[in-house]
């Protein structure tokens, strides 16, 4: 029973990640194409401010003007901060675990193969 109980569990398992990984697939093309085709600036108070977001930019042939508050750019500085701070602070932290596990404690196990700021982990050509 137990097995069987392990066996559901381990499917369960594959069948989220891999729901996770079509999810984070469609996720970055959204933001590859909201920053590739709808980037656009704003003049505030002599700033110019460039972000981008899906938008109608026109209405017919007549171009369409739209405006954010000022508590919408907030919003768009706040977003645009945490992505950052999460993004550095999870590759601050992988980078520094692996060169932790390379090359401070000699663990094999790394996602950065053959990888050491400090010593190279390969075996040394005879001597002649």
């Amino acid at each position: 029973m137990s097995l069987l109980r392990d066996m559901k569990l381990l499917h369960s398992l594959r069948t989220h990640k891999k729901f996770a990984g079509y999810l984070l697939v469609i996720l970055f093309a959204g933001y590859f194409i909201s920053v590739t085709f709808f980037h656009h600036t704003h003049l505030v108070n002599g700033v110019n401010i460039v972000h981008s977001h899906p938008y109608k930019s026109h209405s017919g042939d007549i171009p369409i003007n739209h405006n954010h508050s000022e508590k919408g750019f907030l919003l768009i500085q706040f977003i645009s901060n945490f992505i950052a701070i999460v993004l550095l602070t999870y590759s601050g932290a992988t980078i520094f675990r692996n060169i932790l596990n390379l090359c401070i404690l000699n663990k094999k196990r790394s996602r950065i193969l053959n990888f050491c700021l400090i010593s190279s982990n390969r075996p040394r050509a005879p001597n002649s």
